[in-house]
């Protein structure tokens, strides 16, 4: 590759074209950042943009614009990216380059792809995908709209559709080995072998991912030499074969902090961990897994801040849903708390990870010398690890509060054990204000698919909610009722207590971040956002009422899952 691009450059030198010479540096600043030479790809993307704008050449500022962007998508710096596909497709749009604009929708997809948001990703992909022209005859290998086709599959894959994944995916490589596009063929393989993978077919998915990683390593690509490596790891490991699978994984690890992209640095950290969990070598399994955790931790923070600088443009997207004022509202609230989550859930991570070690390297020593310690201090050590994972699913949630939930991470649960469970967290609160807890449950199994500990956060923030009103009676007899129910394909669950109920007119406010009926200092307001938020998700309802004697009903109501959801392969 370094060769190819040493010719280009020369090249440059001999052009006087301007038009000519604008496309060579174009693709000199492309050939650099597949090869992750990021400070060389930027040199050569400037040098196309400042003289595509000069001579108004728009295809190429075009280029330069989508080059500077995958360059900060590389680098983790989505918002950024993010903003440099926009000013892309605004200038591809001018022009009216169909291809391009599929090019670049698609872009925005890997985006939320690489942020987990994989529903906003497929919705992106299916926009471009109406901008691809399939006719052979009118395809145009320069352009590689067969990603969009990849990345499809890809989604599908993530959503665990392997049928699905497998059509788009076998389509784009059968596409890509007719015009010879090694690199498209490559990124197919690697997710046709990850299909393989789920499925338990071992042989094949390796079949598949060391025919990538020969492609990937002529081409000299690594973006997708390390991923292909993890993957070889991973499949590795599953075939018992330990050796093998830390091989892979170092090579990976290795390649990645050369380039220094830290989430491919992140991914090699957790393969390491599990390989080594699996060889029960606790301590190094540890040790990875905190790398792990800090390289997240980092990614995450970082991240957030510049979303939060270039919220403007990510809000964008909902214009047609919101008047501008309530979008720069709703950013400033969101601006504030993003600011305060990342914080918060930065600090608690630090204690919290020593806390974790510290346990579980002593629960690692115990094994090696058993009956060394008590019973009874076991148990308790067993109970601080089991905590301390609440608490990190707590934070997960925290982080992922603003943004769309990735549906891969629900699972069938029975709705009215949830609720029992998120009830006797609070028996105890609840005697000691002195309110009677009444409960109702439906006979027949409520099935939902769902992230169950947001359940839990919906039925402990609703109850919370209500406890506090009725700390404001005294002349009556407290009483909290939770109710579930079935209704056509709908569970539903009712919170009625008998306080001092909502005031009129107060509408949506009620679910609005900051908005509370408290005094001030006695709540933030984040109780009912951050219920609303999880029901939305969903695709549920939430209604609040006052009752006809006294006190208010939240009406929660969500899809029970469908048949098909419940016989759903969960083997990956």
């Amino acid at each position: 590759m370094i060769d190819k691009i040493q010719k280009l450059i020369e090249q440059t030198k001999k052009t006087k074209n301007i038009s000519k010479k604008v496309e060579i540096y174009k693709n000199i600043a492309i050939s650099f950042w597949r090869i992750s030479q990021n400070k060389e790809s930027k040199k050569y993307a400037l040098l196309t943009l400042e003289l595509s704008k000069k001579h108004n050449l728009k295809e190429m500022e075009a280029a330069a614009l989508n080059t500077f962007g995958l360059i900060e998508m590389s680098q983790t710096n989505y918002s950024k990216s993010l903003d440099y596909f926009f000013q892309t497709l605004k200038v591809y749009e001018s022009i009216n380059n169909k291809p391009a604009i599929a090019i670049t929708i698609n872009n925005i997809g890997l985006i939320y792809l690489k942020m987990e948001n994989n529903e906003k990703a497929l919705e992106f992909f299916l926009k471009a995908l109406d901008y691809v022209d399939e006719d052979v005859q009118k395809y145009d290998p320069k352009i590689n709209t067969e990603s969009v086709i990849i990345n499809i599959g890809i989604v599908y894959l993530k959503f665990k559709k392997f049928d699905e994944a497998l059509k788009y995916l076998n389509k784009a490589l059968k596409f890509s080995k007719r015009f010879g596009l090694k690199r498209s063929i490559a990124i197919s393989l690697v997710n046709i072998g990850e299909i393989y993978q789920c499925k338990k077919q071992l042989e094949k998915s390796l079949e598949c991912f060391f025919e990538a990683l020969q492609i990937s390593q002529e081409l000299d690509e690594k973006n997708i030499m390390i991923p292909v490596l993890n993957d070889i790891g991973g499949s590795y490991r599953k075939l018992k074969e330990y050796n093998k699978a830390l091989e892979s994984h170092n090579k990976a690890l290795k390649l990645a902090m050369e380039i220094d992209y830290k989430e491919f640095i992140k991914d090699s950290y957790d393969h390491l961990s599990l390989t080594y969990e699996v060889l029960k070598d606790f301590e190094k399994s540890l040790e990875f897994y905190k790398r792990f955790s800090d390289m997240k931790d980092l990614i995450y923070t970082t991240e957030l801040t510049k979303q939060i600088r270039g919220i403007h443009s990510s809000y964008e997207m909902e214009k047609k849903e919101l008047e501008a004022k309530q979008m720069v509202e709703k950013a400033a609230r969101l601006a504030s708390i993003g600011v305060m989550a990342a914080g918060i859930t930065h600090e608690i991570n630090q204690p919290l990870n020593a806390i974790k070690i510290s346990s579980e390297s002593i629960l690692f020593w115990e094994k090696r010398n058993p009956g060394a310690l008590s019973s009874p201090f076991l148990k308790e050590l067993k109970n601080i690890s089991k905590a301390v994972a609440r608490i990190n699913d707590i934070i997960k949630h925290m982080r992922s509060f603003w943004a769309r939930s990735d549906k891969s991470d629900f699972a069938l649960v029975d709705l009215n054990k949830v609720i029992k469970t998120a009830l006797s967290l609070l028996d105890r609160q609840l005697f000691s204000h002195g309110i009677e807890q009444e409960q109702t449950f439906a006979d027949e199994l409520l099935m939902v698919k769902c992230n169950q500990i947001q359940i839990e956060q919906v039925i402990i923030n609703l109850i919370v909610n209500a406890m506090h009103s009725l700390d404001k009676i005294h002349e009556i007899e407290k009483k909290i009722q939770i109710i579930t129910k079935k209704e056509n394909n709908f569970a539903l669950i009712i919170v009625k207590d008998n306080g001092e109920g909502l005031p009129d007119n107060i509408g949506e406010k009620l679910y609005d971040p900051f908005f509370s009926t408290k005094e001030p200092g006695e709540g933030m307001g984040f109780g009912l956002a951050i219920v609303k938020n999880i029901i939305d998700k969903l695709n549920g309802t939430i209604k609040a009422e006052n009752n006809e004697d006294r006190g208010v009903s939240f009406i929660l109501k969500i899809p029970l899952a469908k048949e098909e959801e419940k016989n759903e392969d969960s083997s990956c």
